[in-house]
């Protein structure tokens, strides 16, 4: 059998060669990756898989969290998929791992090592059939509304503040944050996230406040960022978590239809 090695590299200061394989393996997917979770695989610890007594050339690459979990797996030859695979667990030592249902190789293997399996979050492609506007007023937040939108972001969320700074200071920067106002005050947000990695692809996304939610905002944000991403030549998708109905709700009725999951396994 052939046997493997996994060289540790810095993903912000990655060798072009990793590049190159993340752009095989982001096209050879059945549909787009979720943009918040390839954040994630972002800035987790990547490893190159590289033959022991073979090529010095990398085959292929995998991220693991913090917590000891796969982000992402990928061999160009689908023949070192299990092989690697399985020496990855040996040597690596993975607690489990998460993956999408468009993934199939990397899902087919983490499923030969399965012990226990949970739906994490369900992800979201536009329907074919177009929906109506609600001459909702959604705008793009300012900089000058950054403080606003961070009060806001902390009541609805409860997240890190550094976190969520530096995550909305680098969405008004890019005017991808976009606000609905009452009275002065921020009531709702819509997201919609190029992504720079899967063209034409863009992450949208909605946050109401307790108080506002049951009036069918949420759908009403949805519909127009949908229409937002079709006049600039993009293909809207979503993501929520498996627990949260009522985001489930919203994005069925802004026009969203559910083909793919993120899965939970755990080894």
């Amino acid at each position: 059998m052939t046997q493997y090695h996994f060289a540790s590299v810095a993903s912000h200061a990655a060798p072009q060669n990793l590049a190159e394989l993340k752009h095989q393996y982001l096209n050879s997917l059945d549909a787009p990756l979720d943009g918040m979770w390839e954040s994630f695989v972002g800035g987790g610890k990547h490893w190159m898989i590289v033959e022991t007594a073979g090529r010095s050339e990398p085959i292929g690459y995998c991220v693991l969290n913090d917590e000891q979990k796969v982000l992402q797996f990928f061999t160009q030859d689908l023949r070192d998929g299990p092989p690697a695979f399985e020496q990855m667990c040996a040597q690596l030592a993975p607690s489990g791992a998460f993956v999408a249902t468009q993934q199939a190789a990397y899902l087919s293997y983490c499923l030969d090592h399965k012990r226990s399996l949970t739906v994490n979050t369900l992800l979201y492609r536009e329907d074919v059939h177009p929906v109506g506007l609600s001459g909702l007023e959604l705008r793009v937040v300012t900089e000058g509304e950054f403080e606003a939108a961070v009060e806001f972001g902390i009541a609805v969320l409860g997240c890190d503040l550094g976190w969520l700074q530096g995550y909305y200071k680098d969405h008004i920067a890019k005017q991808q944050l976009f606000g609905v106002w009452k009275d002065g005050s921020l009531i709702a947000t819509g997201e919609c996230r190029i992504s720079e990695t899967q063209k034409p692809y863009a992450d949208v996304g909605m946050m109401v406040t307790e108080k506002h939610r049951g009036q069918g905002l949420a759908t009403d944000i949805l519909r127009s960022l949908r229409h937002m991403c079709k006049a600039r030549g993009l293909q809207a998708i979503c993501s929520t978590e498996v627990e949260n109905v009522a985001a489930q709700k919203a994005i069925t009725n802004a026009g969203f239809v559910s083909e793919h999951r993120i899965l939970e396994i755990g080894f």
